[in-house]
């Protein structure tokens, strides 16, 4: 960055004819003009300039120099306007790293109202359910869901999800349904692979059971486990973003309503610092307004169903 300045402090001087004159614009003294002339003309191992008392004039070699030179100081205050507007204003193109499960079943509109609010903002979205690196894999923002790891990351919460245990009405039938959580050690259970290792209730009265099930399903995507067992196959404990649209069609029935049951966060994670870009910024608040204080998957099915009438 000394070169840049030294560059500066060249084409100022070439600009204003003289050392003096230079230092009054740069604000510095003339002795310190000449420092910085000098040690630029060490450093390219030339003279830049012809002296005498009365005159100052550009070799041939600084000639040639001041040529390039005004062309990269030009480039690098381009550069400097292009980088603030995309500092301050919305725009460019938004790298995203998200969960399928979640993005399939709830990011598809969330990105339709988004791209339609901010025409000059493009998105590249990629879905998959590994802990990535943004920084080394250059993604600008991820949604994670659950406990977050210390890292050195921001990080904002936008929604929550509760665990729903729900099982199929068919399955229900077949095999009876439980009254308690113990009751489930005598059921096909079918495990979340990214969820609780244990399944967590509390009841009425404040008492807490973690139950530790035999799984004879188990997979990391939801949306597959939650087609499974609305097929009419076992038993499975997983977050309400995952089967909120198969309790409201009446394909899965929610177990045990008189315990509740483990809440997670859904946030979103970007890389720490004072200058988070505008598009970042703008789409961290427009995805907390759009989930709100109780998500869709939240509501109870009669008042989604509601809400869809209202809506139409």
């Amino acid at each position: 960055m000394d070169h840049f300045n030294r560059m500066s402090t060249f084409a100022r001087v070439v600009a204003d004819g003289s050392f003096s004159a230079a230092a009054r614009k740069l604000q510095v003294s003339s002795a310190a003009v000449g420092k910085q002339i000098q040690l630029l003309e060490n450093w390219l191992g030339t003279r830049l300039f012809d002296r005498t008392t009365r005159q100052l004039r550009l070799t041939e070699a600084g000639m040639a120099f001041h040529e390039r030179c005004t062309r990269i100081l030009e480039d690098l205050e381009e550069a400097q306007r292009a980088a603030g507007a995309l500092q301050a204003q919305p725009t460019g193109r938004l790298r995203i790293n998200s969960p399928v499960s979640f993005s399939t079943l709830h990011l598809g509109g969330l990105l339709a109202d988004f791209l339609k609010a901010y025409p000059d903002i493009s998105v590249d979205m990629e879905l998959n359910d590994r802990m990535v690196n943004l920084v080394e894999e250059g993604f600008d923002l991820a949604v994670r869901i659950g406990n977050l790891p210390d890292s050195s990351l921001a990080a904002r919460r936008i929604g929550k999800s509760r665990f729903v245990l729900c099982a199929s009405p068919a399955y229900l039938k077949l095999r009876g349904t439980p009254r308690r959580p113990g009751d489930l050690a005598g059921h096909d259970c079918v495990e979340y692979a990214l969820g609780m290792s244990e399944w967590q209730f509390t009841s009425r009265s404040g008492k807490r059971e973690s139950i530790s099930v035999s799984t004879r399903l188990r997979a990391n995507n939801g949306a597959m486990l939650s087609a499974a067992v609305s097929g009419g196959f076992g038993v499975t404990y997983v977050p309400s973003f995952i089967v909120s649209r198969d309790l409201e069609a009446g394909r899965l029935v929610p177990l045990l309503p008189s315990y509740k049951t483990m809440e997670t966060g859904i946030y979103i994670v970007y890389p720490a610092g004072r200058h988070v870009p505008a598009k970042v910024r703008v789409f961290i608040d427009f995805a907390a307004r759009y989930f709100g204080d109780l998500p869709s998957w939240e509501r109870p099915p009669a008042k989604r169903r509601q809400m869809k009438r209202d809506t139409a």
